[in-house]
């Protein structure tokens, strides 16, 4: 960038490297933090809303057998509404320079792969260690795609 005082040309100012990338960084942690706020707000949407599918279901007298049909659908509920939720968060948080289309595929497709992984678990209701670690490391993953997918620079 050029600087003209008083229609003269001074010196040619660049925008430093050291800028830049703080500039980048400062995107990438605003990104971050929007895609684990949609994670957050994703999971108690999808968890109330598979709740409340279940909750059909239920004879009003009777809270065991209540809880064990409603809580499956809250798992999944919250699982599914993370999966929208970070790929949303991050784009709203980062610079929205991009589509956020590829993110939320990305997203949906590690769902889909969570959800082949560990539905068999999730319908005898018992985790195993391998169970737990896809549960936990898939947002982690959603997450991680997400922010790269919002914060990349066009072509």
């Amino acid at each position: 960038m050029a600087l003209v005082v008083g229609g003269v040309f001074t010196a040619s100012v660049a925008a430093s490297p050291a800028k830049a990338q703080a500039r980048r960084e400062g995107t990438v942690l605003k990104s971050t933090v929007g895609g684990l706020l949609g994670l957050g707000a994703g999971a108690v949407v999808g968890a109330a809303a598979g709740w409340a599918i279940g909750r059909n279901d239920c004879p009003s007298n009777f809270l065991e057998e209540c809880l064990s049909r409603t809580l499956p659908g809250s798992f999944w509920g919250a699982t599914a509404g993370a999966s929208i939720g970070i790929p949303l968060g991050a784009h709203i948080g980062g610079p929205r320079n991009t589509s956020v289309i590829p993110a939320l595929i990305g997203s949906a497709v590690i769902f889909g792969a969570e959800v082949l992984a560990i539905r068999p678990a999730v319908h005898r209701e018992r985790f195993a260690a391998k169970d737990i670690a896809i549960v936990s490391l898939a947002p982690a993953l959603q997450l991680a795609v997400s922010v790269a997918l919002a914060t990349r620079r066009k072509p």
